[in-house]
């Protein structure tokens, strides 16, 4: 024992990351032949932790040392292209694989491993993102169009047997025997029962953080997140109450994961913890590119193990990094630096057994990128983004992953009932997204359920129902009229008759684009709606059988909801922010028709966060507090006051105010804060709790305050 430890010492002593790197699995393998209980010499113990302490201490000092000084494995060989087009992931089942592009899932039939060709296509399936099969069920996220789940057993006539409302942009998928998980990015992990996938039912949320992908096994499920850089593990035994038992932090940003035996294997991307990182040239910039192997021999408690390091590499529109184990290899997808395989029969000494880079686009210098592969027998399906789903070989090291024998997650007959909660619940099997009141008559946009009419005192009477064509997700009234957000059908416009039943009175649509938000402030002359997840229009409502836009506009960054303005400013400003680029101002009362301002406030106040006008200025929440802003406002976001609100620094949401009082529900948490701002540079904090839905903006009517929170229902606090 003392030999190669002495010998390791001197080696670490020498500080050569060459000498450290050749020599350190051949002591490794010494030492795991020796009996340590039966070393009883003081001075082997000292030595053996030393030893230990330096290495640990040196690794980290230098955390691309493991990587390999010969490069990545000898070069992979793209023989075949399937000709299907840009693929965003693809996977196996029995003789055919199951590819996902350009709004299309493609049955290849794989006979031929080497020649793969297409036998069947559905369309219209979104911005899909990942897929998995199980038993002929194909279930395809799609970011914010949600879960597609389509019946492949006849392999030339996929059907759409459902399409389910996620709680948030769809993203990682796995199943386990009647539970579906789909990681929701920064709401965290939702589970749904999905025992007759014609008809899924949302279970629970579970609040990871940015959940990017997942894999679950025997009860413990683990997350792959992204901006915290974590494995996020979860006993979802009860799937109805799912706990996190840990958190175990990454070197870089977390993705894709797969477990086989007693490891759990992490692919890693963009910036390393190491600080700074932020800049080109930073320390940490761009080398979270990675694969870290994790030992969960305790499930709910993951070991990291060891760690190997890709090039440095950092594109803020393409970041995703998945991992699939197979014959004892690890195939890693990794975006722009393309696929990199290790061989992990020692998991604790992964070693670079290949590697394929991407062409370089000809347009963008850049080359395509790696969002998915799977393998197969003697070759490597590779999901390219920009271009096709390729085909590499990859003898003796590529095989059709095998499916571990596990504990299928089963769900208890009944949800656990509530207690002790100060509001009473309306359900439906939709998502409750908004609601809005005519007199005293409630209409609540509930998701892929419609609208339902409501009488809600003393006590909850359904008085309607509307089948909207697409997924109903806001309402907002304005005189007479109601507006309903329909998605992809559009903005609908409505009376409500004596027999309080809407009818349609008039329609706003836009041509493969949805309807997420409307905000009619004023005189209700115009409607400012969120189209996608990138513009607004601005509509007149003159005429409401013939509404018309006069005006669409576009910044920097993602719209994700809920981010127009409730209210005007000066009685003709409204405002929009886009999460990367700030606020935005719109004068509604210009000559020549409503305008864009040219006022941008930079600040980057959170996309989970919200506007509302209030004392003639513009109230913004964000970080524990708002802000009161001018449309004129230059200064940086560091420079202008936050009035914070109790001990959150972070969150807040989407704001309502009510007779000087404050509430915000945050979707993302679940937290609801009510603060007295009667003095508007001193709040309150009157109270905060959290709910177990994804609640969104609260309305107070008659005094009583109200929440729609998603698929726990509408909220009316009058207890």
């Amino acid at each position: 024992v003392r030999f190669p430890l002495g010998g390791y010492h001197l080696v670490l002593m020498s500080e050569r990351a060459k000498l450290i790197r050749r020599d350190l699995p051949t002591i490794w393998k010494m030492l795991k032949t020796v009996d340590l209980q039966k070393i009883a010499a003081a001075e082997t113990h000292y030595l053996f932790t030393t030893v230990v302490l330096h290495a640990y201490a040196y690794y980290h000092k230098n955390p691309d040392l493991f990587a390999s000084s010969s490069g990545y494995g000898p070069q992979l060989i793209n023989t075949f292209n399937t000709g299907i087009g840009p693929t965003m992931d693809v996977t196996i089942e029995g003789k055919h694989a199951y590819a996902i592009g350009n709004r299309s899932l493609h049955v290849l039939d794989i006979s031929e491993p080497g020649k793969p060709y297409p036998v069947g296509k559905i369309g219209g399936l979104g911005r899909v993102r990942q897929i998995v099969v199980n038993a002929g069920i194909a279930y395809i996220t799609s970011r914010e169009d949600g879960l597609f789940i389509v019946d492949v057993r006849d392999s030339k006539k996929p059907t759409l047997i459902s399409h389910f409302d996620t709680i948030e942009f769809a993203t990682g998928v796995c199943i386990s025997g009647d539970v579906f998980f789909v990681a929701c990015r920064s709401f965290g992990v939702e589970l749904i029962d999905v025992s007759n996938p014609s008809q899924p039912r949302h279970l629970s949320t579970v609040r990871t953080g940015e959940a990017q992908s997942v894999v679950e096994r025997n009860g413990y499920l683990y997350a792959g997140v992204w901006g915290t850089s974590e494995i996020v593990t979860v006993d979802v035994r009860n799937p109805w109450k799912p706990l996190i038992k840990s958190r175990v932090p990454l070197d870089g940003y977390g993705d894709g994961v797969d477990v086989q035996d007693d490891y759990l294997y992490a692919a890693t991307g963009h910036h390393s913890r190491r600080k700074p990182r932020s800049k080109p040239g930073d320390p940490g910039f761009g080398r979270g590119h990675g694969l870290e192997v994790l030992n969960i021999t305790n499930p709910a408690q993951p070991k990291p193990v060891s760690r190997v390091k890709f090039p440095p590499s950092y594109n803020i529109r393409d970041d995703m990094w998945s991992v699939t184990i197979a014959n004892d290899h690890a195939f890693v997808a990794d975006t722009h630096n393309g696929v990199f395989v290790l061989n992990v029969k020692d998991p604790l000494f992964p070693k670079f057994a290949g590697h394929w880079p991407l062409p370089k686009n000809e347009e963008e210098q850049l080359p395509g990128f790696v969002s998915g592969l799977v393998p197969s027998e003697g070759h490597l399906y590779v999901a390219d983004g920009r271009s096709d789903l390729h085909v590499l070989t990859a003898p003796g090291m590529a095989k059709i992953p095998i499916v571990e024998d596990k504990t299928s997650a089963t769900i208890p007959a009944t949800q656990p009932a509530e207690t002790d909660v100060p509001y009473r619940v309306y359900r439906t099997n939709g998502q409750v997204y908004g609601v809005d009141f005519a007199g005293d008559t409630a209409i609540v946009a509930c998701g892929t359920e419609g609208v339902h009419v409501l009488n809600i005192t003393p006590r909850f009477e359904n008085l309607s129902q509307l089948k909207t064509a697409g997924k109903a997700t806001d309402v907002c009234i304005a005189g007479d009229l109601i507006h309903i957000a329909e998605g992809s059908a559009g903005m609908g416009i409505y009376r409500l008759n004596s027999d309080k039943v809407l009818n349609e009175i008039g329609r706003y649509r836009v041509p493969k684009n949805t309807i997420k938000q409307i905000e009619i402030p004023g005189d209700g002359t115009y409607a400012i709606v969120q189209i996608g997840v990138h513009k607004i229009h601005i509509v007149d409502l003159t005429n409401p059988a013939i509404p018309r836009k006069v005006l669409e506009d576009q910044h920097p960054g993602l719209l994700y909801g809920d981010q127009l303005m409730r209210g005007l400013v000066d009685g003709r400003y409204t405002c929009a922010f886009w999460h990367v680029s700030g606020l935005h101002w719109y004068d509604l009362k210009a000559e020549g028709g409503p305008r864009y301002t040219e006022d941008n406030f930079p600040g980057r106040i959170g996309s989970g966060n919200g506007l509302i006008a209030h004392a003639n200025k513009t109230l913004a929440i964000t970080r524990g507090g708002y802000l009161l802003l001018d449309r004129v406002e230059r200064r940086e976001l560091k420079d202008v006051p936050i009035y914070r609100i109790g001990s959150r620094r972070r969150h807040l949401g989407k704001p309502t105010i009510a007779d000087n009082r404050l509430y915000t529900v945050d979707r993302q948490l679940g937290l609801v804060t009510i603060a007295d701002i009667t003095d508007l540079k001193n709040p309150k904090l009157v109270d905060q709790f959290e709910l177990p839905g994804n609640p969104s903006r609260a309305i107070v009517h008659q005094g009583v305050l109200i929440i729609p929170d998603g698929y726990h229902g509408l909220l009316v606090f009058d207890r």
